[in-house]
């Protein structure tokens, strides 16, 4: 599978909150921050640390961002195509996609339950 490593600065945006997911993204080295419009106003959703992935619901629900995400620090990303992953996804026996999109499911009516 083709991974690429993605370098942005402090202050840079990786994702805008609406456009269409192409890929996730693994957190090698910095920080994040995700936020939400909330009626015109950007309210702080959470911190995406080293060690996490970052645009993996949009990705497997290949569903428009749901948040905007910004570099708190330099940041170095692996990012994994969209197209390619789902290829070796295929290979796995259908039983690992059915997890993933149940637990997808389940965070989902939890922020629906929380209005985020």
């Amino acid at each position: 599978m083709i991974k690429t490593v993605k370098k942005i600065k402090a202050g840079d945006v990786l994702i805008i909150e609406g456009e269409e997911s192409y890929s996730m993204f693994f957190v090698r080295a910095g920080k994040l921050e995700a936020f939400k419009d909330v009626k015109g106003v950007e309210t702080k959703l959470g911190d995406i640390n080293e060690k996490e992935m970052v645009g993996e619901m949009s990705f497997f629900e290949k569903t428009p961002r749901a948040a905007t995400v910004k570099a708190v620090t330099d940041c170095e990303l692996v990012e994994f195509p969209y197209e390619q992953f789902h290829k070796m996804l295929e290979a796995l026996p259908d039983w690992n996609v059915g997890l993933i999109n149940c637990l997808i499911d389940r965070l989902r009516q939890v922020e629906e339950k929380l209005n985020v």
